[in-house]
């Protein structure tokens, strides 16, 4: 997979996390992205962490108030 395919696909693939979980980390990892080259391995990667967040009810369940 050629690295700006990559790049493309890891940046969708970010935003295809829960909603809570991009306001949380979202810039943090683009930031990351932009400082090194996506692989194949990276949108895989990012794949099974949106899954998994997806998956898991801490980021489904609405936010605690205080």
């Amino acid at each position: 997979m050629s690295g700006n395919l990559a790049t493309r696909l890891s940046r969708y693939v970010i935003g295809c996390h829960p909603r809570r979980w991009r306001e949380r980390y979202g810039d943090e990892l683009l930031e990351v992205l932009d400082q090194y080259d996506a692989r194949s391995r990276t949108v895989l990667d990012l794949a099974f962490s949106a899954l998994d967040a997806h998956l898991d009810p801490a980021w489904r369940s609405p936010p605690y108030s205080s």
